[in-house]
């Protein structure tokens, strides 16, 4: 079974296109910067993100998130007060 880290590296692996394979994403990175996501890529990766893990996310709070650990962190939380995951 993936861990949650595991499977949100993969939606971000997919969401840019494979360009970036899953193991070269560190939490460190940054969407925007590191990984060349624009908005519009961070709105669909929010969106695949609540598609694999069954929650909803509030767009807002999302696009405060930096870096890929504040995405995992973020996503962990949301899980554990939905019971999802």
């Amino acid at each position: 079974m993936q861990t949650i880290e595991q499977r949100v590296l993969k939606v971000i692996s997919k969401e840019t296109d494979c360009r970036i394979q899953q193991a070269h994403i560190k939490p460190e990175h940054e969407l925007l910067h590191d990984l060349n996501l624009d908005s519009l890529d961070c709105t669909c990766l929010m969106m695949k993100l609540e598609e694999e893990f069954v929650i909803s996310l509030v767009s807002n709070k999302f696009s405060e998130l930096k870096t890929v650990e504040h995405v995992i962190d973020h996503i962990v939380n949301v899980c554990r007060k939905a019971g999802a995951a």
